[in-house]
């Protein structure tokens, strides 16, 4: 099963085979500057779409505000049971943990091993202000889907060239993939064409 790439005006990625600006008219031009839950409640769409109907087992990349958003919001969609909680301070991914732990029905812990959570995880969402790739393409399996929500300019980037390369490539609409992360990224380094893109309907 090749990797999907989801990525909605400020978030994600998928593993079954697509990199989306939107893949639904509905989140079509879904601001930024949208109230915490809403984001979340995006990513969770697209998920409820793109990622394995018995997926069970979430990675948490970050630990911030939105980040405990999303872990609700992808927990209402699919049937998770299991989350790990990665964050570049340790003390902020334990602090997580325990509060999905304690006010949830999920089971959390923290990890500072990201490769072998990305190995574990069937759904990787990612919130941060990262300049650099986080999640590598070689760490995910097939059928694992990849959210990326924190990198929101041209600058930022939550996963590497190898994730985008091993994916379908699909948007909304053909005026505006470059405002992708993701695709942004790889279209500026010339890593993909335009011509790899496939418009959504």
């Amino acid at each position: 099963m090749p990797l999907s790439v989801i990525a909605i005006a400020c978030a994600g990625v998928s593993a079954a085979g697509a990199v989306c600006r939107s893949v639904f008219p509905l989140l079509r031009g879904f601001p930024s500057s949208a109230p915490l839950p809403g984001v979340a409640a995006a990513s969770a769409l697209a998920a409820k779409y793109l990622a394995c109907a018995d997926t069970n087992r979430l990675l948490m990349v970050g630990s911030g505000a939105l980040a405990r958003h999303l872990v609700q919001a992808h927990s209402k969609i699919r049937p998770i049971k299991e989350v790990i909680v990665w964050s570049q301070k340790s003390t902020n991914a334990e602090k997580l943990a325990y509060e999905i732990t304690n006010q949830t029905h999920l089971t959390a812990s923290a990890t500072s091993d990201l490769k072998s959570a990305c190995e574990w995880a069937q759904l990787i969402s990612c919130a941060t202000l990262s300049t650099s790739p986080l999640v590598r393409g070689r760490w995910l399996s097939p059928g694992t889907h990849l959210d990326l929500v924190g990198a929101f300019n041209a600058d930022m980037q939550e996963t590497d060239a190898e994730a985008i390369a091993r994916s379908n490539l699909y948007v909304d609409t053909m005026h505006g993939p470059s405002m992708l992360e993701g695709t942004c990224f790889m279209l500026r380094t010339q890593k993909i064409s335009q011509k790899a893109i496939l418009a959504g309907k």
